[in-house]
């Protein structure tokens, strides 16, 4: 599998939290469920616990893996069978995460939607991106790029939002990919270097002709998709902040 969507494994807290099958675990068997996970996403098939050639694991290969003895392992795997956290592929076997296999079949399909568009309103684009992410169309994303990249630009293109720090907030990766997951059209990395240029055309978000300093735009901001909608669709196009104005909003 081409590893070409995410340079990290999304790992969401509040499911782990309110799923009963794993909060029914124990803790060495939740550690074993989340190596497993570990596993499945680098695997040759994401979602599947595979090795290189394609194969499910056995036993005796996931014990050495792990670093387990094969009888432990025999009946922690049977355990998490029987409580519903893992599942069998019933062709051979392989043991999966419903919903990494899920979250993958999604994420594909919303890629393949993400392409570049001429139409006037990016809320129009978005609206065609999603009805397109629900169906099988096969449309080729030109410009594949990870959250990493876009980080990068927003460095490279608006220092002043970052500062001299590296952005590797947890939270904002997590933020930025439901951004790109549910707008596909920002998939496209000259999607972004439109956007990020328009924000520096404008007065209003720069904090030029300000009165008082103004604090920096923050990268939160400019990763949020109402805020991406407004700059593009040019809401903040040749705007002067005046001195009684209402701050920005830095979430």
């Amino acid at each position: 599998m081409k590893k070409d969507d995410l340079p990290y494994m999304p790992f969401y807290i509040g499911d782990w939290f309110k799923a009963p099958d794993v909060q029914s675990l124990s803790f060495e068997d939740k550690g074993i469920w989340f190596e497993m996970l570990c596993y499945m996403w680098e695997s040759k098939e994401r979602g599947y616990l595979i090795n290189n050639n394609g194969c499910p694991y056995s036993i005796s290969e996931l014990s050495r893996l792990m670093r387990l003895p094969e009888d432990l392992l025999k009946q922690k795997v049977k355990q998490l069978l029987d409580f519903g956290v893992a599942s069998s592929r019933e062709s051979d076997g392989a043991i999966y995460s419903r919903k990494m296999v899920r979250d993958q079949e999604i994420r594909k399909i919303r890629q393949k939607a993400g392409k570049k568009g001429g139409i006037k309103s990016f809320a129009s684009r978005f609206a065609q991106a999603n009805a397109q992410a629900n169906t099988d169309i096969d449309i080729d994303i030109e410009n594949d790029i990870d959250i990493k990249k876009i980080l990068d630009l927003i460095n490279t293109e608006i220092p002043e939002a970052t500062g001299s720090n590296q952005v590797t907030s947890p939270i904002l990766f997590q933020r930025l990919d439901s951004f790109l997951q549910t707008y596909p059209t920002f998939q496209d990395i000259e999607i972004w270097k439109q956007y990020l240029s328009k924000v520096k055309e404008s007065d209003f978000l720069m904090g030029r002709g300000d009165e008082v300093k103004q604090p920096p735009l923050a990268v939160s901001w400019i990763c949020d998709p109402k805020n991406a909608m407004d700059v593009m669709d040019g809401k903040y196009k040749n705007r002067l902040r005046r001195a009684n104005a209402a701050p920005r909003i830095l979430v």
